[in-house]
């Protein structure tokens, strides 16, 4: 953010700086006491055989209301002590005022937008852009069945690596499965999924128009139909660098354990240690089934 002519503005972002501006921008944060970082330690490292990271809150977190999306929006206006810059016309990247890991941050909808509405080019430049000046993992989460808490349209990229061997604790089964030519099913996972490995492209442009047309014929393979409002059914996407991937959902938690995209990276935040008793004993394939399709 800067102040030009008694108005705070979001300066654009370029590949070359957007790095530098994030940490900044966290930095300008932390000292305004902008960001609410929520504390956890770490509980599980393997389930059923998966590598996983499972981290379990500290302290009590309180919802918003009973279906865990906030009421009215904090996207428009958003907090400006949040604000790294623009992305584009369409999109401004935000600090995750709600952190779990570092360098987490949102790609907002200039303009209101439902969640649950598809995805469009604009989108995946956004993820195409931020993912090629941050790298990291790339999320989305459809609507409140799908893990959001929010309505208004946002992205998430956490930049900082989920596990210790790489950007996500899946990375590995998606890697060992190796080349998938076109898009596929990994039997791996232990969930209904498509995962297509993102040819190599030069330009953001580029990767973000061949990410898009992946995503509508992984939309259209997975029989995901508009309703006549033109929203989607409940999915959740995942992007890197090589991978995306969609999975398809029912519900947004099982016995109480909310679910989001990254649970179908491997990662899952439980919110005391009863949940973690319950994981335990439906263990995590179990789960992240019965909130899929």
């Amino acid at each position: 953010m800067a102040v030009i002519e008694g108005k705070q503005v979001a300066l654009p972002l370029s590949l070359d700086d957007m790095s530098d501006r994030v940490k900044e921008s966290v930095a300008y944060a932390r000292h305004h006491k902008a960001l609410k970082t929520i504390a956890t330690a770490g509980a599980m490292a393997q389930s059923d055989g998966l590598p996983v990271l499972i981290r379990v809150c500290k302290q009590q977190r309180q919802r918003s209301s009973s279906t865990g999306v906030e009421s009215g929006n904090p996207f428009l206006p958003y907090d400006e002590g949040l604000c790294v810059g623009d992305i584009s016309a369409t999109h401004v990247c935000l600090l995750n005022k709600y952190n779990v890991m570092p360098r987490h941050v949102l790609m907002v909808a200039k303009h209101e937008e439902a969640q649950a509405m598809p995805l469009t080019p604009a989108d995946f430049h956004a993820f195409c852009f931020t993912i090629g000046a941050l790298g990291g993992l790339g999320f989305y989460n459809s609507s409140a069945q799908a893990g959001a808490s929010v309505n208004h349209k946002h992205l998430q990229l956490i930049a900082s690596p989920l596990g210790d061997h790489g950007d996500f604790p899946f990375l590995n089964i998606l890697e060992k499965y190796g080349p998938v030519e076109g898009i596929d099913c990994v039997a791996e996972l232990p969930f209904d999924n498509l995962v297509v490995r993102l040819p190599k492209m030069a330009t953001v442009a580029e990767r973000a128009k061949s990410a898009y047309q992946l995503y509508l014929r992984m939309v259209a393979r997975l029989g995901l139909i508009c309703d006549i409002n033109g929203a989607l059914p409940p999915y959740n996407l995942l992007i890197n660098r090589d991978w995306l991937w969609l999975v398809p959902r029912t519900t947004a938690e099982v016995e109480g354990i909310g679910i989001n995209a990254l649970g179908y990276a491997g990662a899952i935040l439980l919110t005391d240690r009863g949940q973690l008793q319950t994981l335990k004993r439906i263990g995590v394939s179990a789960l992240l089934r019965q909130a899929a399709k």
